[in-house]
C-alpha cells in the first residue's frame, strides 16, 4: 500500500521539506559557539554578580547527589542549563559530575507522572545537558551514551 504524501495544513499541496542549517559545534541551545567568548566576557564584567550567584547557588548540589536529586524533582531543565552554564564559565569538573548525577536522577523523575510536565521536562534537561556539557561528555567518553538519552 502506498504511503500518503504529507500535506501542508490540509491544503492538499505537498509539504515542503524543511531546510535546516545546524550550527557546527556546541552549545547550540540558547547560544552558539561563536557567542561563547562574549558570554564568558560578560560573566567577568557586566554580569559578574549574576555569575557568582549562579556558582554559589549550585554549590550544595555539586557536593552531594542526594541534594541534587531533591532539586531535580522541581525543574530539571533549569538545573541542567545552570550546570551547563557553570561548566562553560569555569570548566570545573564538579559541574560535569553533577550533570552525571542529574542524568541518573532523570529516570526516577519521569516516574512521577506523565505528559509534558515529566517527560517533556526530562527531555529538555537531557538535551540541555548534552549540548552545554558536550566537551565534558566527550572527554569522559560518554558522548554517545548521553546523545542516545537526548
Amino acid at each position: 500500500m502506498a504511503r500518503a504524501m504529507p500535506t501542508y495544513q490540509g491544503t492538499g499541496k505537498p509539504a515542503q521539506a524543511m531546510n535546516i542549517q545546524l550550527t557546527p559545534g556546541h552549545p547550540r541551545l540558547y547560544l552558539t559557539p561563536r557567542e561563547l567568548p562574549e558570554f564568558r566576557r560578560k560573566a567577568k564584567t557586566l554580569r559578574r554578580r549574576h555569575a557568582a550567584l549562579l556558582l554559589e547557588q549550585l554549590e550544595p548540589s555539586v557536593r552531594s547527589p542526594l541534594t541534587l536529586r531533591e532539586q531535580v524533582d522541581h525543574s530539571p531543565e533549569y538545573f541542567a542549563l545552570a550546570l551547563g552554564q557553570a561548566w562553560r564559565l569555569t570548566r570545573d569538573r564538579k559541574y560535569g559530575r553533577a550533570a552525571e548525577w542529574l542524568l541518573e536522577a532523570i529516570q526516577p523523575f519521569t516516574e512521577l507522572g506523565s505528559g509534558y510536565d515529566t517527560w517533556g521536562l526530562a527531555a529538555e534537561a537531557v538535551a540541555l545537558s548534552y549540548d552545554w556539557l558536550h566537551d565534558y561528555w566527550r572527554a569522559r567518553k560518554m558522548e554517545r551514551t548521553v546523545a542516545e538519552l537526548a
